[in-house]
């Protein structure tokens, strides 16, 4: 039987054929055989992922973590000086390009339920009253070029050309057409709302049609392309105003208080597990090889499982605290030392 310094200087070994790469690779192989299932366990999973992030949530150094990121952010959008698009890889660009201005119409239904909410329509309403009362005002004003205007135009000419006359008669006059003018706007004020009342179901029922009809396919690719192009655009400096007008601090209170909420629950494990379950379910008896081959990803995972295995092996073989193991488990004397520069210096 090998003495431990020997075993130990073997586990220690680079190169392809080292013995500790070999051992990687079984481990891998391993891994691949089993099924997914024992490999992603949802109850146990969900239980650490749920005990984790309320530690985390309730610690001190969560705040300051999440505020940490957010300034982050903003300063590496300033020191851009670019458009966003240049933050992202052109062939990630395409596809978004590809995938917006695909003819595809989304359901009508479903888009009127979303756009017909209360915020929206009073936003709508406030919008049209606007244009409606501003387009009003231009049709009294004596200006324009219109009958009324024109019959407002002459009383008040008539009035200043009788107050040469009579200055009580212009008094009279210039308080007539000042009782005509403010009764119009009243007039004007509650038509208005009337009229934007009833409009802005049509509105939102012709939006609808706009952004659903199959016919206007082409035209509602454009318009998302368009906006897609848009925030491609946007100066980065831009983006990181944004983001410190945010209020990072208020934005990391509000995430950490609902996320503390939502773990609280006693539902919430249950929801985690049974998420991932659904997740697995076709998978969840066949070989994780098997399920990785079918997605095409079996080689890249190799690649990159195997040397990520040697190293979490080798960073532990390498430890004092490993050689003091393997002494005691080979019932040796002294523990385990590495035979080199370490040895010599002790």
């Amino acid at each position: 039987m090998a003495d431990p310094h020997t075993i130990l200087e073997r586990l220690r070994a680079t190169g392809e054929d080292a013995p500790l790469e070999r051992l990687a690779g079984l481990a891998v192989d391993r891994d691949l055989d089993r099924p997914l299932r024992e490999l992603v366990e949802p109850a146990l999973l969900a239980a650490t992922a749920r005990a984790a992030l309320r530690a985390w949530v309730a610690s001190d150094a969560a705040e300051g973590w999440i505020l940490d990121r957010i300034g982050e952010l903003a300063d590496y959008l300033r020191s851009r000086r670019a458009p966003l698009g240049e933050l992202v890889p052109p062939s990630l660009q395409a596809a978004c390009t590809e995938l917006a201005g695909r003819p595809y119409s989304p359901d009508r239904e479903i888009t009127l339920f979303l756009l017909d909410r209360p915020p929206v329509r009073e936003l709508l309403r406030h919008l049209l009253l606007e244009e409606l009362l501003a387009f009003g005002r231009k049709l009294r004003s004596p200006v324009m070029e219109n009958p009324l205007a024109r019959g407002l135009g002459g009383l008040g000419r008539m009035a200043s050309e009788r107050a040469r006359a009579s200055g009580a008669f212009a008094a009279m006059a210039s308080q007539m057409v000042g009782a005509v003018s403010d009764e119009l706007e009243r007039q004007l004020d509650r038509r208005a709302g009337e009229f934007a009342d009833a409009a802005l179901s049509r509105v939102l029922q012709r939006l609808g049609d706009l952004l659903c009809d199959p016919s206007r396919a082409k035209e509602q690719a454009e318009l998302r392309s368009a906006l897609l192009q848009g925030v491609f655009e946007l100066d980065t400096r831009e983006l990181a105003r944004e983001v410190e007008r945010s209020e990072p601090r208020v934005v990391s209170a509000i995430l950490r208080r609902s996320l503390s909420a939502w773990l609280e629950r006693d539902e919430t494990e249950g929801e985690i597990a049974a998420a991932i379950e659904a997740t697995i379910a076709t998978e969840a008896d066949r070989p994780l090889r098997e399920v990785l081959e079918r997605l095409g990803l079996l080689d890249g995972f190799v690649d990159l499982a195997r040397p990520i295995a040697v190293s979490r092996m080798r960073g532990l073989v390498e430890t004092e605290a490993f050689a003091t193991w393997l002494e005691e488990l080979t019932g040796g004397g002294e523990p385990a030392r590495p035979r080199g520069k370490k040895a010599r210096a002790k």
